[in-house]
């Protein structure tokens, strides 16, 4: 078991839990987290977009 902060907990097939720790990218073009965002507008229509991050700092 990993100790401190972790990007993902999961469970396998017997049970047990497995952390995967956050990865730090060591060269560009490793690292593309992506989410989707969903919101509303006034007149009740709602919309969702999906947001790309580039996750490296030089």
């Amino acid at each position: 078991m990993v100790t401190g902060p972790y990007l993902f907990r999961a469970i396998d097939k017997h049970g047990d839990t497995i952390d995967f720790p956050p990865t730090v990218p060591s060269s560009p073009n490793q690292v593309w987290p992506m989410d989707f965002i969903a919101d509303q507008l006034e007149d009740g229509r709602r919309y969702r977009t999906p947001n790309i991050l580039y996750d490296f700092d030089w």
